[in-house]
Protein backbone atom coordinates (compact mmCIF):
# COMPACT_ATOMS: atom_id res chain seq x y z
CA UNK A 1 0.00 0.00 0.00
CA UNK A 2 1.59 2.97 -1.06
CA UNK A 3 1.76 6.50 1.34
CA UNK A 4 -1.13 8.42 -0.89
CA UNK A 5 -3.23 5.44 -0.22
CA UNK A 6 -3.02 5.36 3.54
CA UNK A 7 -3.08 8.99 3.72
CA UNK A 8 -6.80 8.74 1.54
CA UNK A 9 -7.94 6.22 4.14
CA UNK A 10 -6.91 8.27 7.11
CA UNK A 11 -8.73 10.76 5.40
CA UNK A 12 -11.96 9.13 4.70
CA UNK A 13 -11.54 7.37 8.55
CA UNK A 14 -11.85 10.95 9.69
CA UNK A 15 -15.02 12.21 7.46
CA UNK A 16 -17.14 11.56 9.89
CA UNK A 17 -15.35 12.66 13.13
CA UNK A 18 -14.94 16.12 10.96
CA UNK A 19 -18.50 16.34 10.20
CA UNK A 20 -19.89 15.51 13.89
CA UNK A 21 -17.98 18.38 15.13
CA UNK A 22 -19.19 20.72 12.28
CA UNK A 23 -22.43 19.67 12.41
CA UNK A 24 -22.74 20.13 16.81
CA UNK A 25 -21.88 23.44 16.68
CA UNK A 26 -25.59 24.30 14.82
CA UNK A 27 -27.53 21.38 15.42
CA UNK A 28 -28.32 18.91 18.70
CA UNK A 29 -30.59 16.03 19.44
CA UNK A 30 -31.83 13.35 16.45
CA UNK A 31 -31.65 15.97 13.71
CA UNK A 32 -27.52 16.20 14.75
CA UNK A 33 -27.21 12.42 14.88
CA UNK A 34 -29.35 12.04 11.25
CA UNK A 35 -26.85 15.11 9.37
CA UNK A 36 -23.96 13.64 10.77
CA UNK A 37 -24.84 10.21 9.59
CA UNK A 38 -26.53 10.92 5.78
CA UNK A 39 -23.19 13.56 4.91
CA UNK A 40 -20.85 11.09 6.36
CA UNK A 41 -22.23 8.08 4.67
CA UNK A 42 -22.31 10.43 1.25
CA UNK A 43 -19.08 11.84 1.74
CA UNK A 44 -17.80 8.21 2.23
CA UNK A 45 -19.73 6.41 -0.34
CA UNK A 46 -18.87 9.17 -3.35
CA UNK A 47 -15.21 8.82 -2.00
CA UNK A 48 -15.09 5.08 -2.85
CA UNK A 49 -17.27 5.35 -6.13
CA UNK A 50 -14.81 8.36 -7.49
CA UNK A 51 -12.33 6.63 -6.90
CA UNK A 52 -13.27 3.16 -8.41
CA UNK A 53 -14.42 5.36 -11.43
CA UNK A 54 -11.00 6.72 -11.79
CA UNK A 55 -9.16 3.55 -11.34
CA UNK A 56 -11.94 1.79 -14.15
CA UNK A 57 -11.13 4.74 -16.49
CA UNK A 58 -7.70 4.12 -16.06
CA UNK A 59 -7.73 0.11 -16.99
CA UNK A 60 -10.17 0.90 -19.80
CA UNK A 61 -8.00 3.61 -21.72
CA UNK A 62 -5.14 0.99 -21.26
CA UNK A 63 -6.77 -1.83 -22.58
CA UNK A 64 -7.96 -0.15 -25.57
CA UNK A 65 -4.40 0.31 -26.40
CA UNK A 66 -3.51 -3.54 -26.43
CA UNK A 67 -5.96 -3.63 -29.52
CA UNK A 68 -2.51 -2.83 -32.19
CA UNK A 69 -4.72 -3.67 -35.28
CA UNK A 70 -8.24 -2.10 -33.69
CA UNK A 71 -10.19 -4.89 -35.50
CA UNK A 72 -12.19 -4.76 -31.84
CA UNK A 73 -10.39 -8.32 -30.45
CA UNK A 74 -7.41 -9.40 -29.19
CA UNK A 75 -5.46 -11.48 -31.94
CA UNK A 76 -2.54 -13.53 -31.47
CA UNK A 77 -0.60 -11.16 -33.36
CA UNK A 78 -1.91 -8.48 -30.75
CA UNK A 79 -1.12 -10.58 -28.09
CA UNK A 80 2.54 -11.21 -29.17
CA UNK A 81 3.23 -7.35 -28.89
CA UNK A 82 2.44 -7.16 -25.41
CA UNK A 83 4.85 -6.12 -22.71
CA UNK A 84 4.97 -7.89 -19.28
CA UNK A 85 3.54 -4.73 -17.99
CA UNK A 86 0.46 -4.59 -20.74
CA UNK A 87 0.02 -8.34 -19.61
CA UNK A 88 -0.54 -7.36 -15.91
CA UNK A 89 -3.16 -4.57 -16.83
CA UNK A 90 -5.35 -7.29 -18.67
CA UNK A 91 -4.97 -9.61 -15.91
CA UNK A 92 -6.00 -6.67 -13.76
CA UNK A 93 -8.73 -5.82 -16.06
CA UNK A 94 -9.82 -9.52 -16.48
CA UNK A 95 -9.75 -10.94 -13.44
CA UNK A 96 -10.76 -8.35 -10.76
CA UNK A 97 -14.79 -8.90 -10.80
CA UNK A 98 -15.12 -8.33 -7.44
CA UNK A 99 -14.20 -4.62 -7.61
CA UNK A 100 -17.88 -3.65 -8.52
CA UNK A 101 -19.67 -5.62 -6.31
CA UNK A 102 -17.25 -3.66 -3.06
CA UNK A 103 -17.76 -0.48 -4.75
CA UNK A 104 -21.78 -0.80 -5.72
CA UNK A 105 -22.59 -2.92 -2.67
CA UNK A 106 -20.37 -3.71 0.24
CA UNK A 107 -18.40 -0.17 0.34
CA UNK A 108 -22.17 2.11 1.01
CA UNK A 109 -23.46 -0.70 3.74
CA UNK A 110 -20.08 -0.45 5.43
CA UNK A 111 -19.99 3.40 5.25
CA UNK A 112 -23.30 3.83 6.51
CA UNK A 113 -22.39 1.38 9.51
CA UNK A 114 -19.49 3.87 10.09
CA UNK A 115 -21.54 6.06 9.93
CA UNK A 116 -23.70 5.23 12.44
CA UNK A 117 -21.55 4.24 14.61
CA UNK A 118 -19.76 7.42 14.59
CA UNK A 119 -22.89 9.49 15.11
CA UNK A 120 -24.16 6.99 17.95
CA UNK A 121 -20.71 7.80 19.92
CA UNK A 122 -21.16 11.76 19.57
CA UNK A 123 -24.07 11.25 22.49
CA UNK A 124 -26.53 12.69 20.22
CA UNK A 125 -29.54 10.39 21.23
CA UNK A 126 -30.07 10.62 25.24
CA UNK A 127 -32.64 8.32 26.91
Amino acid sequence: MSFVSIAMLLGLMAVPWITMVIVCKRFAGTTAFVLVTVISFAVLSNAIMAQWWIHNEYLEQQIALLDRDGDGFWSAADKATWTEQDQQMMAAYIGDGGRKVFVFYVAPVLSLLYSTGVALSGGFIRR
